[in-house]
């Protein structure tokens, strides 16, 4: 299946690949012309980026009354000014 990437939309592009194994995913995308692949790459690379920093906003979002808030948590701020000396 060719795909004109600029009429398609990605997320049109990842549902059909969801049918097919990861052989057939790579032998298609190996079948592409050259520029429709980097394209290819840069949407997934976007997509994995935004899928890791969601992560880590909802894990920090969810844990950031905690950390203002319990004291065994925020006890060390205390000395966050102290001059720090490592005893080698």
């Amino acid at each position: 299946m060719q795909f004109d990437l600029p009429q398609v939309l990605f997320s049109e592009i990842i549902s059909y690949f969801h049918i097919m194994s990861t052989k057939e995913i790579i032998q298609s995308i190996n079948n592409l012309p050259f520029k429709e692949r980097i394209i290819i790459l840069e949407k997934v690379l976007k997509s994995l980026h935004e899928t890791k920093s969601n992560k880590l906003e909802k894990a920090a979002k969810a844990l950031a009354s905690n950390y203002l808030n319990d004291e065994e948590l925020t006890i060390f701020t205390s000395i966050d000014l102290e001059k720090f000396y490592d005893a080698r």
